[in-house]
């Protein structure tokens, strides 16, 4: 799926702890900072893009279950 034969495996990793139902309930641009930080790792780029500050974010992706590396 990536370049990163690394990247491409943490972002699988990412996928299949996601919980679904708590990634449902989030403002669209929230889930959109999710699935970047999914994608790509960037914790910051991510944060940034949500407006959430980044304890929020964390504490997002913790309740999303979202394996943080």
């Amino acid at each position: 799926m990536l370049l990163d034969p690394v990247e491409d495996e943490l972002y699988e990793l990412r996928a299949r702890s996601l919980d679904r139902r708590e990634f449902e309930k989030l403002p669209r641009h929230v889930q959109a900072a999710v699935e970047l930080f999914m994608k790509t790792g960037d914790l910051r780029l991510a944060q940034k893009l949500s407006s959430l500050d980044l304890e929020s974010f964390v504490d997002v992706l913790k309740r999303c279950r979202v394996y943080i590396t």
